[in-house]
């Protein structure tokens, strides 16, 4: 959460090379209190609980552990998943998990869940750029809270869907009919480091993710590729520096969807599409609310047309993004 109101956030952004401080979001909420001050979640022995964890954030990534418990994931940005046993959840802004965890069956100890606040494409300074927060988990108010010792981010078991399978069993889509590639070039900004990695929204489809790996052949990273015949669907996915990621939809939903980092100076310099699907069948199909339609009149945008409100492939006239010093996005498509 931001404390300065939304214009100011952006002119911020857009000055963001010209300052001596990376821009910093100095409140998490939980629950939609102040992590500082987070209320305890309370277990009962041997129970079995789901946690809705929903990262709401347009900047910043989310690490969420529970240490001492294994978390059992059983959905991802509403698709329903087999349960995949992972040790903790790395979110990128706009992702959704359901996980299961099964409560201890002693009442010796009390446990945290922990959430760090952090993201890679920015200086990182403990206690401003990357915050540490933890939600008590209460099984007796008068017990001692049990610690764990430090582990590398190496170590964890992070949820993956690449690792995971949907419920609704929905084979891998083949044959592939069309190819659409899109190429992100992101420049280091003026602060000494990289932007690292884009949190990808798409709307209008959950895509079936069947592999990532490196755009470099000589890079260390490995190619990491779906296993068996049913690949896990979501809509929000991680991009990093240097990498690729290959999904696949089924053009099934006529509509023009946007397509877009969900951090906002990567969305307001550019980074976005629009996916124009079945055009003939929305024109039959579907009709704009007459409450859109005000809309656009207040705005003075036009209701017919292409993006500019003309005719054809004219795009005179139409706004520009917004340059974000140091986040340069070109984009190319090749079909």
């Amino acid at each position: 959460w931001g404390h300065e109101p939304y214009d100011d956030h952006i002119k911020m952004l857009q000055t963001i090379a010209e300052v001596d401080m990376p821009p910093n979001h100095p409140t998490v909420l939980i629950n939609g209190i102040n992590a500082n001050f987070s209320q305890p979640i309370r277990f009962s022995p041997g129970r079995r609980y789901r946690l809705r964890i929903v990262s709401m954030s347009f900047t910043y990534w989310f690490k969420v552990r529970l240490p001492g418990h294994t978390m059992q994931v059983i959905e991802a940005d509403g698709i329903s998943s087999r349960p995949s046993a992972v040790d903790g959840l790395d979110m990128c802004p706009g992702q959704r998990y359901s996980v299961i965890i099964t409560a201890k069956e002693s009442l010796e100890f009390n446990y945290a869940l922990n959430v760090t606040f952090y993201n890679d494409f920015i200086v990182d300074i403990p206690g401003l750029t990357t915050l540490y927060h933890h939600v008590p988990i209460v099984y007796h108010d008068n017990a001692p809270v049990k610690t764990y010792p430090v582990i590398e981010d190496h170590e964890v078991k992070w949820a993956d869907e690449l690792a995971m399978e949907p419920r609704d069993k929905q084979m891998l889509l083949e044959p592939v009919d069309h190819h659409i590639v899109r190429s992100v070039k992101a420049l280091p900004k003026d602060l000494g480091v990289p932007i690292y990695a884009f949190g990808n929204y798409s709307h209008g489809h959950a895509f079936q993710v069947v592999e990532s790996g490196p755009v470099h052949k000589n890079s260390s990273i490995p190619v990491k590729r779906f296993k068996g015949r049913q690949p896990m669907r979501r809509d929000t996915i991680t991009l990093a520096l240097g990498q690729y990621v290959k999904v696949r939809i089924q053009a099934d939903n006529p509509g023009v969807w946007f397509q877009h980092c969900h951090q906002e100076q990567h969305n307001l310099s550019g980074l976005g599409f629009t996916l124009i699907e079945a055009p003939d069948v929305m024109q039959r199909t579907l009709r704009m609310p007459s409450e859109m339609m005000e809309f656009c009149r207040i705005l003075g945008h036009s209701t017919q047309g292409n993006s500019a409100g003309r005719a054809g492939s004219d795009m005179t006239g139409i706004e520009q993004p917004i340059a974000i010093p140091g986040s340069a996005n070109s984009i190319s498509d090749t079909v």
